[in-house]
């Protein structure tokens, strides 16, 4: 309560100083010391879980506090600037600087005139409140700032630090009070602002699939905004750049930034490349998203946000994969000084950012979601539906067959495998033109490694069951058995010496044609016959076994590939042997391929299941024309 009291007192000579000379003094206002004793530091402000739902969660409250005194309206001062003594203590500085932009911005300056900020002490200011574009003069232990008041209003009305999510997600979206002073404080010489999605590539192709489907899930969304991919030329191939710049990424190249905290060949020992974002100063604003990430849902409205806006990754830490800056030139400097002084909990850029800025704003955990699953009994690791962009942890997509999720092959993955995710990332692969598509192609090291994982996951076998799934590139060959018919019948050793058109269709006294128990055959992808060719060439279309065969084939394929009248998958036939296909059967419209004694079918399954429905051959009158007959097609 001294300090408290102390402080009016100071407040009310400055008030007294004003009224007495208020065009002597430049600076009016001096602070010699904070409101409140505050012995938190920020780490301390926060809960372990933030609830998104909560319009007022439970944490320590930091916002400016209340100045008593009756004959001082803050609302109405007209200031020069203030100055103050930067403390050491981390929440009293912040406490500190919120309280002093409050003064600045509640100034109501004639014209709208300029107004300072003067510091003094052995720490710099607290940056991401006063910006380093905004120092005037910087000697020793002084500091003049001269801050953009809207852009510095804009701040200091969105929620303080990092414990509530920032508007609009407590706010009707459209309506937040700092909305209206986030579009004066852009240029007045660009109608509308510069602003761009961002990926890096800096040190392998690993991750050249995985930008090319970030890109194509952006343009899924109808972005307006530009892609621009970082790489180290060096190190990316100038096929894979290409192939970049196909999906739609505007290529800038840079020099990777080594991490001075990182270990030699570790997966993070580059990451520092990530800083060479705040060099993107031809935008106002700028995205970065890891390239492990795909875009569900538009998010151009987040560009709204201030620097730094990003997604909690647990307590008072954000996660790096996506954040929302603003490029500087004077930022990238001072982080790339600081690189060497300031330590990373992680060794990486995630780790030395939420050091370099602890009083970042929280965005929905929707806008990140991290493929991360906990819950012991939680076996579907199922997401939400609604999320607007989906971050994959742990083995990526590109690295395991579109089947399942392969992080369920190894149990300390198990973590972050979902197949529900996994399916998601797969739908835009999908999407994705042939050209783009060969980007993705697995390496054989990453086959061989898939495969020696399914063969651990099997032996063991593991509850999940993943390893069961039939996969297209194990080559499961199934014989197909059934009694042939006898050698060297023809054709015409099929009919009777008179067609009885009388006789209903199917008691006519034709020679039966055996086939396969085709329920025994299930779950094919492709038939293989080898297509038999005896006898003299003019009689090869009258052998009765070549019918056979194409017969068989032609039930595998339907029912195989046909449930309930949709083609659910697609199944071919390879034919092999110096003797054409039944082409009554096989139409030469469904060849795909055919060279010497190969042939590739992709038959139209609909056709093929009404010919196999009508009697075979010509020895029976086909129905409905046959008498009792049962229609047993349709067109």
């Amino acid at each position: 309560m001294e300090k408290h009291t102390l402080c009016e007192v100071r407040l009310k000579m400055a008030s007294k100083l004003y009224k007495s000379k208020p065009f002597t003094f430049s600076f009016i206002l001096l602070l010699m010391a904070f409101l409140f004793l505050t012995i938190n530091c920020i780490r301390q402000v926060h809960t372990e879980f933030q609830n998104e739902s909560l319009k007022n969660p439970g944490w320590f409250d930091v916002v400016a506090p209340y100045i008593r005194h009756e004959k001082i309206n803050i609302g109405l001062v007209n200031m020069d600037g203030v100055v103050d003594n930067i403390d050491h203590g981390h929440g009293l500085q912040r406490r500190g600087s919120t309280v002093k932009a409050n003064l600045l911005v509640r100034s109501r300056r004639k014209n709208n005139g300029p107004v300072f900020a003067v510091f003094t002490g052995d720490c710099i200011p607290m940056w991401e409140i006063f910006k380093c574009d905004d120092v005037l003069w910087h000697k020793g232990n002084y500091w003049v700032y001269k801050p953009e008041l809207t852009k510095l209003k804009q701040k200091v009305l969105m929620p303080v630090g990092t414990c509530q999510p920032a508007t609009p997600i407590l706010e009707p979206s459209g309506q937040e009070i700092w909305r209206k002073y986030d579009n004066k404080s852009k240029s007045r010489t660009l109608p509308q602002p510069r602003e761009a999605y961002v990926t890096v590539l800096h040190s392998s192709e690993d991750y050249v699939c995985g930008a090319i489907a970030l890109a194509q899930s952006i343009i899924q969304t109808n972005t307006t905004k530009d892609l621009v991919l970082l790489a180290d030329v060096d190190r990316i191939s100038e096929y894979s750049l290409k192939g970049l710049q196909a999906a739609g990424w505007k290529i800038k190249p840079i020099r990777r930034i080594r991490s001075p905290h990182a270990k030699r060949k570790a997966y993070n020992e580059y990451n520092y490349s990530k800083l060479r974002i705040w060099q993107l100063i031809d935008y106002d604003r700028v995205m970065f998203i890891d390239s492990d990430l795909i875009v569900l849902k538009n998010i151009d409205k987040f560009f709204n946000y201030p620097q730094l806006s990003a997604v909690g990754n647990n307590k008072h830490i954000f996660n790096s994969g996506l954040m929302l800056i603003e490029p500087s030139i004077c930022t990238f400097k001072t982080l790339l000084k600081k690189r060497f002084v300031v330590a990373s909990y992680n060794g990486g850029d995630q780790g030395f950012l939420n050091e370099m800025f602890p009083w970042w704003h929280r965005l929905p955990v929707k806008l990140n979601y991290i493929k991360y699953f906990n819950t012991i009994n939680d076996q579907l690791h199922e997401i939400p539906h609604d999320l607007y962009a989906l971050h994959f942890v742990g083995m990526k997509p590109w690295m395991c067959y579109q089947d399942y999720d392969c992080n369920w092959d190894s149990l300390e993955q198990q973590i972050f495998a979902s197949d529900m995710a996994h399916e998601r990332w797969w739908n835009v692969y999908n999407g994705m033109s042939k050209k783009l598509k060969q980007y993705c192609s697995l390496t054989s090291e990453t086959d061989a490694r898939i495969q020696t994982e399914r063969a651990n996951a099997r032996n063991a076998t593991f509850v999940d069951g993943h390893w069961k799934i039939k996969i297209y590139g194990d080559a499961e060959i199934v014989n197909i058995h059934f009694k042939r018919v006898e050698k060297n019948i023809q054709w015409s050793d099929l009919f009777p010496l008179w067609i009885e058109e009388s006789l209903p269709w199917d008691l006519q006294p034709c020679l039966e044609i055996p086939l396969p128990r085709f329920e025994e055959y299930v779950d094919l992808d492709v038939v293989v016959a080898k297509v038999p060719c005896g006898g003299v060439e003019k009689r090869i279309f009258e052998d009765v076994f070549r019918l056979q065969i194409n017969l068989v084939v032609a039930n595998l394929l339907v029912r195989n590939g046909l449930k309930n009248g949709e083609i659910v998958p697609q199944v071919y036939v390879v034919f092999i042997g110096n003797c054409s296909p039944v082409w009554e059967l096989f139409r030469c419209d469904d060849l795909l391929w055919h060279e010497q004694n190969f042939w590739i079918y992709k038959p139209d399954l609909r056709r093929l299941k009404q010919k196999l429905l009508l009697p075979v051959g010509s020895c029976q009158l086909a129905p409905p024309f046959a008498k009792q007959g049962t229609l047993m097609f349709s067109f």
